[in-house]
């Protein structure tokens, strides 16, 4: 169970600013943790993942991207606690 939110406004025709916002809740029943060695009938986890980027469109061919993008994992199993940031750049040439 869960929602994202992820807007996008267009700053000029070749600039673009997109968000997006994820919140989710699983419940994993039955499932054990056999792997890491603990017995467990029910696990919740809930996670929080965001991320803010900009498009430059300079050609009609060519993207550039960049972005930042965290988040979190709460889990009732600590071993499954996790946060994490990234950041990222793409160069796309579009050959139609």
């Amino acid at each position: 169970k869960g929602f994202t939110i992820e807007p996008i406004w267009s700053v000029t025709s070749k600039v673009q600013v997109s968000f997006a916002y994820t919140h989710e809740k699983r419940d994993f029943r039955g499932i054990s943790n056999l792997d890491v060695g603990i017995e467990s009938s029910t696990r919740k986890n809930t996670r929080d993942n965001y991320r803010l980027g900009v498009n430059y469109q300079p050609r009609r061919y060519m993207d550039i991207d960049m972005y930042y993008g965290g988040g979190e994992r709460d889990s009732t199993d600590n071993l499954r606690d996790f946060d994490y940031n990234s950041f990222g750049a793409n160069l796309t040439f579009n050959f139609r």
